[in-house]
Order: structure tokens, then C-alpha cells, then sequence
């Protein structure tokens, strides 16, 4: 299901925009940050019990909800919330995801031969930020299903 309602959807906005919009930059990322209490998106769907990084649990690393604690300043989720607001704010002001909060990192835009290749670089957002590749192999399976004639 997560490839016919997410991923499969990514890479053909990708692929879209490889086409359409190729003089702007496109940043990927992917989520992968799991933390026992703070991903309030799966422990709503999903249960506390549940582990994992659901679909939306990075919204409550980007905005304050009735159930956000309040959090120590060394934890990871508080690092992740700083990061998050840092990249979306240098986005917002520039166009650009770059900031102090994810030094060193360089957050690369997408790059059109590696959509092509179903292998988009991305930012993966954890415990410790890097590039790689979107990790799912399934993808130019998928995207051979649809035609390219129809992306928008």
C-alpha cells in the first residue's frame, strides 16, 4: 500500500518536475526519525505500542499540537524539532533548506538523471541526518506501469 499511495506518487511528482520545472530547484527528504512518544501521527493511527515512522509524524516536529510535551533541550526529538523549524524557515526565506541546524550537511536538490533512474537523492531525517538514495527498490518497477504522457 505505501508504494501505490506514497512513493509511487513521489516519483512521478518528480518526474514532473524534471520535465516541467527543471530550472527549480526540488528537495526530497525522508522521514525516518522514531521516537516511542513523539511521533503523534502513529501512535494516533497505530498505537503506542506500535514502532515505526507513520505518514505525517513530521508535523509534530514542525508544529505545536495538544499533544506535544514539553521536551529537554538534549533529547532527540527536541534536536529534531530544531532542525525541522531551521530547515523549513531557510526554505521559506530562501528557497533554499540549508541552514545551521543541519550543518555540515549539504542538502542537495534532486537531480533529474537519478529520478530518471528511480533513485532520488534525499536528506533522511533520523537521530543523524544523510544522503542517500530513497531507499526503495521497487520504484522503477512501479513507475513503468504508468505512462509519462500523463504526469500533470
Amino acid at each position: 500500500m505505501a508504494y501505490r499511495h506514497f512513493f509511487i506518487d513521489v516519483q512521478r511528482t518528480l518526474l514532473a518536475r524534471a520535465a516541467y520545472a527543471f530550472n527549480v530547484s526540488t528537495y526530497l527528504y525522508r522521514f525516518a526519525f522514531d521516537s516511542p512518544y513523539f511521533n503523534h501521527s502513529r501512535i494516533l493511527h497505530c498505537g503506542r505500542s506500535a514502532r515505526g515512522v507513520c505518514h505525517a509524524d513530521e508535523l509534530s516536529y514542525l508544529f505545536y499540537n495538544l499533544n506535544s510535551d514539553k521536551l529537554p533541550p538534549t533529547s532527540g526529538e527536541f534536536k529534531t524539532i530544531q532542525r525541522m523549524i531551521g530547515m523549513w524557515t531557510a526554505f521559506a526565506a530562501t528557497g533554499n533548506p540549508n541552514c545551521t541546524e543541519i550543518e555540515p550537511i549539504q542538502w542537495q536538490p534532486v537531480e533529474a538523471k537519478d529520478v530518471e533512474n528511480a533513485q532520488p537523492k534525499c536528506l533522511n531525517i533520523d537521530e543523524e541526518l544523510e544522503i542517500k538514495s530513497l531507499p526503495h527498490k521497487h520504484l522503477k518497477t512501479w513507475t513503468n506501469l504508468f505512462t509519462n504522457d500523463n504526469l500533470f
